[in-house]
């Protein structure tokens, strides 16, 4: 299983990083529109009252 994130501040990031978990993928601008065709968990902080920051929902 991939597991997807994204990081405003690099909070989740560190935190991804820690897990020591090989197969992640950060959204990025880049990326943020490309397919992925295995399961996958997002991971992602929240901005205001617990909204989902745009990138995340555009992937």
């Amino acid at each position: 299983m991939k597991i997807i994130y994204f990081s405003f501040t690099g909070n989740v990031r560190r935190f991804i990083k820690r897990t020591e978990l090989e197969n992640t993928l950060e959204i990025t601008a880049e990326n943020c529109m490309e397919p992925v065709h295995e399961p996958f968990i997002i991971v992602t902080g929240t901005i205001g009252f617990g909204e989902v920051p745009e990138p995340v929902q555009s992937f």
